[in-house]
């Protein structure tokens, strides 16, 4: 009856005949506090979809990933310098720990990269053990290993220490451990711990030394881990709200502080929202995706 090269649906038939169409589009926006901004900001890069996983943990560094390639590809944003530089093609990541390096991944998760956030070429690192990565990864403290979801073979996944120079891997966690979301998995300040999901979905403290995890006190059903204070005493947790709170929850008692609340400068046809903080809790980047309609209404139709 009715063809068309959009995206289109169908919301209502008057009784005359007339068509109520939607025209769908879908549209990406990241906005950040950045250090040295004097209030949110958008973060533009070129292309018409972006999303930012991670912060520097000084706030001043911003990775945002454009992902209408095929390929994808990483943008750094830099809060004292004008405009977006491209590092890479692939997936963003996290930014290191001394906010030298970009941890980037192929827009499939199965091969990651190190780029300069300066000068320099990418680095592939390399995978002798063959292991299949199946999440974002996250740097240790030491700046020399990476944490990440991954699985040998057959074998269920667990968490995975790698070291980006050599690729070794080094196993850890119960089988069926995961990692769903779309931030980097948190790492505790002393690079023992990370957070990651059990076979159930309940997120729990994993040492990555091996052993069995610690549960994470005061957790809520709809929250979600984006990072560890830069004390190691407690867990930023982000909610599954509109707008999004953010709050401190207290690894020792469980007790629960509201930090901050990030909102999106527009909510109309949210689809879903990624929060994430620094560890000092004092900067933030939020990206959201929506799914927009441009609505029509159609007459004769046959």
């Amino acid at each position: 009856i009715y063809t068309s090269l959009a995206q289109i649906e169908l919301f209502d038939i008057a009784a005359d005949g007339r068509v109520l169409l939607g025209s769908q589009r879908q549209e990406r926006e990241a906005v950040a506090l950045l250090a040295g901004y004097v209030e949110p900001r958008n973060l533009v890069i070129p292309g018409e979809s972006s999303i930012v996983r991670t912060v520097s943990p000084d706030g001043r560094s911003v990775l945002v990933a454009n992902q209408i390639p095929k390929d994808y590809e990483t943008f750094v944003i830099r809060s004292d310098r004008p405009g977006a530089v491209r590092l890479c093609s692939g997936e963003s990541g996290a930014i290191s720990p001394d906010g030298d390096w970009a941890l980037t991944s192929s827009a499939d998760y199965k091969t990651f990269f190190v780029s300069p956030l300066g000068m320099g070429p990418t680095r592939q690192i390399p995978n002798p053990e063959g292991i299949e990565y199946s999440s974002i990864g996250s740097w240790l403290p030491d700046g020399k290993h990476i944490v990440v979801v991954a699985h040998s073979r057959s074998a269920p996944a667990r968490g995975y220490v790698i070291d980006i120079a050599t690729g070794a891997g080094k196993g850890f966690g119960a089988p069926g451990v995961m990692w769903p979301l779309f931030t980097s998995p948190p790492v505790s300040p002393d690079g023992k711990y990370v957070v990651l999901q059990d076979k159930e979905g309940m997120p729990k403290r994993w040492p990555m030394e091996g052993g069995e995890p610690l549960a994470i006190p005061g957790l809520l059903a709809d929250d979600l881990p984006v990072m560890w204070t830069a004390d190691g005493a407690a867990l930023f947790m982000a909610r599954k709200e509109i707008p999004i709170p953010i709050v401190r929850v207290d690894l020792a008692s469980g007790r629960r502080s509201a930090w901050t609340t990030v909102t999106p400068t527009d909510s109309a046809g949210l689809r879903f929202a990624i929060a994430t903080i620094t560890p000092n809790g004092k900067y933030w980047a939020l990206s959201v995706a929506k799914l927009m309609s441009d609505l029509y209404v159609v007459d004769g139709l046959r």
